[in-house]
């Protein structure tokens, strides 16, 4: 978080164009991916009964719309 921070003020400060806001963008997905993660049910199996979380696909449908809403931001913020 801290690097998209001083990312995002270099780019300010140096008057940065599209392609660097682009990465800013990523940065904060990058450093925001943990969290939603956390939030999100477990992908891993459970060490006693060796089951999945029966909401596992609430998490890939989670991650993927995360990925797609990503994508789809930083392709207009660099167009």
């Amino acid at each position: 978080m801290g690097a998209t921070l001083f990312g995002s003020l270099a780019a300010m400060l140096h008057e940065g164009g599209r392609i660097e806001a682009a990465v800013v963008m990523i940065g904060l997905a990058v450093s925001l991916l943990p969290i939603l993660l956390r939030v999100l049910p477990p992908l891993r199996r459970a060490a006693e009964t060796h089951q999945r979380h029966p909401d596992v696909a609430v998490t890939v449908a989670g991650v993927l719309a995360y990925t797609v809403l990503v994508t789809g931001s930083v392709v207009l913020v660099a167009s």
